[in-house]
């Protein structure tokens, strides 16, 4: 078997036939693209295999879903507000490298996302609180603080704003080139960490999904729930 064989065969508990029709199909058709597409591992590899190229490939997502790695260290929460329509707000649960656990609610206005929040404050008793605030957020950060939550546990965090880090220098010496927003930064910082380090994610299809989501696609508020809320749990 070849390395990438040998990798599949661990994640999927193939065995060495499984792996030889794996490799005739291949030759059949022409290239592993080909074959992506018409034997996908899961439905979300078909579709980006098939429209556009994934900014973080399926196979660190996949691993990062499989790794086996502990949960250390505080806990650090990532809220994603919607409103009260089709949307859904979320909010992610990190320690480590480990996002722990995804929950995701329909049609809460602000104050019963605030109460979700407090009632997480209250009982898991999170080191940082990170809240999207480039829309709805902000008045639930501001209720947070009018609670008297302070603001070195909740943090406003604007991922439309701009990024933290300044540009690269070009070879003229001017800024040039980086992530546009916070948002992108970060979804930077995540692809490059994966196959650094040890990462986890929940063991989801719709999470695996949404951290697959292209930047040149501009997915539906609806679908990136999840996944923004991933973000602002890895946001420091």
């Amino acid at each position: 078997m070849t390395f990438e064989e040998a990798k599949l065969a661990e994640l999927h508990g193939l065995d060495a036939d499984q792996i030889a029709w794996r490799r005739a199909k291949i030759s059949q058709l022409g290239s592993e693209e080909y074959f992506a597409q018409e034997y996908p591992l899961h439905a979300a590899e078909a579709f980006i295999s098939s429209q556009f190229d994934s900014f973080i490939p399926a196979e660190l997502v996949l691993c990062a879903r499989k790794e086996r790695i502990e949960p250390y260290g505080p806990l650090i929460v990532g809220v994603d507000p919607a409103g009260m329509g089709a949307d859904r707000t979320s909010i992610a649960w990190r320690q480590g490298h480990v996002i722990t656990k995804v929950e995701s609610r329909r049609g809460l206005d602000t104050m019963e996302t605030t109460g979700w929040v407090a009632r997480i404050i209250r009982e898991d008793r999170p080191a940082k609180v990170n809240i999207d605030v480039g829309g709805l957020g902000i008045g639930i950060y501001d209720r947070l603080i009018e609670q008297g939550h302070s603001r070195s546990l909740i943090n406003a965090v604007n991922f439309g704003g701009k990024p933290l880090e300044p540009p690269p220098i070009d070879e003229t010496g001017k800024p040039g080139g980086g992530p546009a927003n916070r948002r992108a930064e970060y979804e930077g910082r995540a692809a490059g960490a994966l196959p650094a380090a040890g990462q986890r994610h929940p063991a989801s299809r719709s999470c695996e999904h949404r951290l697959q989501i292209s930047i040149r696609r501009q997915a539906t508020a609806g679908e990136q729930a999840g996944h923004e809320a991933a973000w602002r749990a890895i946001a420091r």
